[in-house]
């Protein structure tokens, strides 16, 4: 990313010459200066947004990662004591080792719908706006909205 920082006043720009209070530029250096600080500043909305995005993927990949390995452990673990519940539970049951898988197969299945319908619904809220590059691009606007009105403004006088 350029390390300028962002730049409101045109004033400041790079490559903008100091004009003193009594000169009045021509309408076509007022053009081209404005042509010249709105190229500027889509660069700098262009390059927010770009490292918005980068931290975001960068943010769900680490993110995507954990989750797996998360994921693996978790199934491992839960096969082993699924194991454990069906033979302790077929034990207590007279050797019906049938009917502990049934019902240990039935509890699972329940708990991971219900845990299935929780995460499906949580992941509808999240968002995956940049939204340092939205407020950014308002706050252009309404600047640059400003500076029209004000060039229009001494162009009428």
């Amino acid at each position: 990313m350029d390390d300028q920082p962002i730049v409101r006043d045109p004033a400041l720009l790079p490559g903008a010459t100091a004009r003193s209070a009594n000169e009045d530029p021509s309408l076509s250096s007022l053009v081209a200066q404005l042509t010249d600080d709105a190229r500027h500043l889509v660069r700098q909305e262009l390059e927010i947004a770009k490292a918005d995005a980068a931290a975001t993927a960068k943010t769900l990949a680490i993110s995507g990662g954990f989750v797996a390995v998360g994921a693996v452990l978790l199934l491992v673990g839960v096969v082993v004591l699924t194991v454990f519940l069906i033979l302790g539970l077929g034990a207590l049951l007279g050797e019906r080792y049938w009917l502990s898988t049934l019902i240990i197969g039935g509890l699972s299945t329940l708990a991971g719908l219900t845990a299935l319908f929780r995460g499906r619904r949580g992941l509808r809220g999240d968002s995956l706006k940049p939204e340092v590059a939205l407020q950014t691009l308002r706050e252009s606007k309404d600047w640059a909205r400003a500076e029209a009105a004000e060039m229009k403004a001494d162009l009428s006088k």
